[in-house]
């Protein structure tokens, strides 16, 4: 009886540790895919950021090409007032 109970228990020493390496396995690829999704909603943060900054900046470029337009559309004005009443 002591070699079949040895047999068993060991055989039930077997099972429970692939059962706890099968859960540490586990386990280990819940955490390296939980580390892939914080990853990921860092890098979603970080572009999320990063558009709302272009968004103010392209907003800033607009009103700031109008100006510049209108700046340069007045220069062109003055040159051409100036041209025509030194003709005059």
């Amino acid at each position: 009886m002591d070699g079949m109970s040895l047999l068993l228990g060991g055989m039930l020493g077997i099972l429970a540790g692939w059962a706890f390496s099968s859960a540490s396995v586990k386990q280990r690829e819940a955490s390296t895919k939980l580390g892939k999704v914080s990853k990921a909603k860092e890098e979603l943060n970080k572009i999320e950021g990063e558009a709302k900054d272009n968004e103010e900046g392209s907003l800033a470029d607009a009103v700031q090409s109008f100006f510049f337009r209108l700046l340069g559309f007045a220069v062109i004005i003055v040159l051409g007032a100036i041209f025509f009443y030194s003709l005059g």
